[in-house]
């Protein structure tokens, strides 16, 4: 597997259209991609009074990724990290000073510079671009804490209710969650800034909501709902439709089914997971909820190796795909990529990118400093690394690596 992005090759060789952008970094002509993360972030509005401003917004930016890539999660270890390479990634970034902007100058950034809305929309642009390329199909949608970010009260943590594409491990888009707002408010936003058409769109029961689902089927979407209590009367007309049989009267014959099972196995952390999916059409005629194709059952067995203890446990879904689009194989396929989600992005930022140790609590910053952080967790992945600490580890060596991910187009 390509551990690091091959070099650009020349204009004869391909079709890759370069920019030269005089102001990008400084009043010499810098060479980019058009197309790469650096032509993107360019575009971004600088919040900043001109008065005093030494370093342009996209510089700040580059550095503080650079820095993120490399091994480097807080303003000030960033700024050290810099500070020490000056002389090189002056000469790298085409800067005319060698000297670094302080931590001071990239908390500023962070709190007051940018908005995080206008941040997130010129990502989602530039990963939807790497998914559709990648034939990604499969949206996941769910939320995070950022925990350090409370106040003394413990209250006031910043979340953010994000949109990840699990088959290529990208984090689309994030929307910050306001006073008073849950996720059921604000995933209609979130949805409706996304591009739907041919993609599934996957939520754990709390995103089964009738107004979610008609949504997505009419902007060309679909969806993958986990169903439980919070919706009673779909929960019992599927465990119903599952649970056991009538008995059957004599001279009667036993009902006729259109189930179907698939089965797969995973083994990690020292447990044995085996998976069953069951799969039914029948409710499609006789429930009310909006454009229900598929309902179906998981049953899991969970075994611990080492205590050899057995955990069973049932989960119920339901889905717009119908049989044709989605046999029980997909949908198994579909319900466990939904964690991905966890895995590709919350358990990276929290245990590699140290995200949950965020304390920056003024302005923007906290919002600001997840979108760095997915960024360079998309970056790594697009760039081949299914280890995301073992890709900064290696690119540490090397910022030059870390560079050409920004300037290259994928």
């Amino acid at each position: 597997m390509k551990q690091q992005p091959e070099p650009p090759k020349t204009d004869s060789e391909n079709s890759t259209i370069r920019a030269t952008h005089a102001t990008a970094f400084s009043d010499e002509p810098f060479i980019f991609d058009v197309g790469s993360l650096v032509d993107t972030l360019r575009l971004v509005r600088d919040g900043r009074k001109a008065r005093g401003k030494r370093y342009r917004l996209v510089t700040v930016l580059v550095l503080m990724l650079l820095a993120k890539l490399c091994g480097h999660d807080t303003p000030e270890a960033m700024a050290d990290w810099a500070k020490v390479r000056a002389e090189g990634l002056a000469k790298m970034l085409n800067l005319s000073r060698r000297s670094m902007p302080h931590s001071t100058t990239l908390l500023r950034v962070l709190r007051n510079a940018i908005s995080p809305e206008e941040l997130e929309e010129a990502i989602r642009v530039f990963m939807t671009r790497q998914i559709r390329k990648l034939n990604s199909d499969q949206i996941c949608i769910d939320g995070k804490q950022i925990r350090g970010t409370q106040d003394k009260e413990g209250e006031g943590n910043v979340y953010l209710l994000g949109a990840y594409a699990p088959g290529v491990g990208v984090m689309l888009m994030q929307m910050e969650l306001g006073v008073g707002e849950g996720e059921l408010s604000v995933a209609p936003r979130l949805l409706k800034s996304l591009e739907l058409r041919g993609k599934v769109v996957t939520g754990d029961a709390g995103f089964a909501q009738r107004n979610l689902s008609v949504q997505i089927v009419e902007a060309g979407g679909e969806y993958v709902w986990k169903v439980k209590a919070n919706q009673p009367r779909l929960l019992e007309d599927i465990e119903l439709l599952f649970g056991p049989p009538l008995p059957t009267l004599p001279g009667s014959s036993t009902p006729k089914t259109d189930f179907q099972t698939a089965k797969d196995q995973s083994c990690a952390n020292g447990r044995v997971d085996s998976r069953t999916l069951t799969t039914s059409s029948q409710l499609q005629v006789s429930s009310d909820w909006p454009n229900l194709k598929q309902v179906f059952r998981i049953e899991t067995d969970s075994l611990n190796k080492k205590t050899g203890k057995r955990t069973p446990s049932i989960s119920y879904g339901v889905t717009s795909l119908c049989a044709a689009e989605a046999d029980p194989r997909r949908l198994l396929k579909i319900a466990r990529g939904h964690w991905g989600i966890e895995g590709g992005s919350h358990q990276r930022r929290d245990t590699t990118f140290n995200e949950d140790g965020c304390d920056l609590q003024r302005g923007h910053a906290a919002h600001i400093m997840a979108i760095l952080n997915n960024i360079a967790i998309s970056l790594l992945v697009l760039a081949g690394f299914r280890n995301v600490a073992h890709g900064r580890r290696t690119i540490s060596a090397d910022p030059e690596k870390a560079f050409s991910l920004l300037v290259f187009a994928k």
